[in-house]
């Protein structure tokens, strides 16, 4: 299958203005002339204002609006997830050394009335604790979900790039050959990288696993701290299961 053709296919709506326009690239290398034609007499010849007219659009204009909706929709995800993180800290219990929760520890026996209030207010208190941690695990499916497609966006383009400066050094590298230049600009964004994503890898996973204690609190044996490990684990075992394919 043609490239443009699994572009077409693979664009995710919301963005289809944010793709590589990999068909005006193709118009510009005037991609429908045959291969050598302006070397060997063809109908037209690829003068050097062809050749700079091509490389600003890719270079200034294609790649510099890939890269920036890349780097803000980056930054508009980790902006989320530090407000959630924020969100499901203050609903962390607090632990005394002996590894009771202090609200556990001040209770005492005052009487059956006011232990039967406590009981009724401790129950409504959880049922909202609940209901909050579920609406935070939503709003981390969706930072997920968008994560996802944004990593197919980067890779769609990175192979997009890849490829039209391939089909200009075929087509037109007697002369100019772009392809090494290309890479090299590429290799200082950051999209298509794992490097990019990896922070925030990690603190989907350690909130993922602290929402999975709050609903599920049978299931594990400590509560999570995400006072102390908020910054740790950024080598790709812990966020493992979380991973964006």
């Amino acid at each position: 299958m043609r490239f443009g053709k699994t572009l077409r296919e693979s664009i995710y709506p919301p963005w289809k203005a944010e793709y590589i326009d990999y068909s005006k690239l193709k118009a510009l290398l005037r991609d429908d002339e045959g291969a050598g034609s302006d070397t060997e007499g063809g109908e037209s010849t690829w003068t050097e204002d062809d050749e700079n007219r091509f490389c600003d659009e890719i270079f200034n204009v294609q790649l510099e609006k890939v890269a920036k909706f890349q780097e803000d929709r980056v930054n508009s995800l980790r902006e989320r997830a530090d407000a959630i993180f924020e969100k499901l800290r203050d609903l962390t219990p607090v632990h005394d050394a002996g590894g009771g929760s202090t609200t556990s520890d001040s209770a005492t026996a005052e009487g059956s009335a006011s232990g039967s209030a406590a009981a009724a207010a401790a129950k409504d208190k959880s049922e909202i604790t609940v209901q909050r941690v579920r609406e935070i695990e939503t709003e981390l499916d969706s930072i997920t979900n968008e994560l996802r497609e944004l990593k197919r966006y980067s890779s769609l383009n990175y192979t997009g790039f890849l490829k039209i400066v391939k089909k200009h050094d075929r087509k037109r590298g007697n002369h100019y050959r772009i392809r090494p230049m290309m890479q090299v600009s590429m290799t200082r964004r950051p999209f298509n990288s794992e490097a990019g994503y990896s922070p925030l890898l990690a603190k989907l996973s350690l909130m993922y696993e602290a929402v999975h204690h709050y609903l599920n609190p049978d299931e594990a044996n400590l509560p999570v701290d995400l006072e102390t490990q908020q910054e740790t684990n950024h080598n790709g075992e812990r966020y493992k299961a979380f991973k964006c394919e």
